[in-house]
């Protein structure tokens, strides 16, 4: 099934700069509709990318987090030499 949707001709302009560069890439011709699902799709994996990175800072913070009973002196680097003896 088939829609029509209105854009601005400088939106349309840039759609068909976005569809000439897909269909160099690809070798073959290339729709209005690939394009904007390709667009949708690039859209979706920075969205991903956003969504871990609100993560990771999110696992930083608790890793930095304080914990009762222990202190800087717990952070020493050991030295592992003496171990088995």
């Amino acid at each position: 099934m088939y829609t029509t949707v209105r854009v601005r001709k400088g939106t349309l302009n840039k759609l068909s700069l976005i569809v000439g560069e897909l269909s160099v890439r690809l070798g073959r011709k290339v729709t209005y509709d690939e394009a904007i699902n390709y667009l949708i799709n690039i859209y979706k994996s920075k969205r991903s990318r956003r969504a871990l990175d609100n993560s990771t800072i999110k696992l930083i913070k608790l890793i930095k987090k304080p914990f009762p009973g222990a202190g800087p002196e717990d952070f020493r680097e050991y030295d592992y030499d003496d171990l088995g003896e």
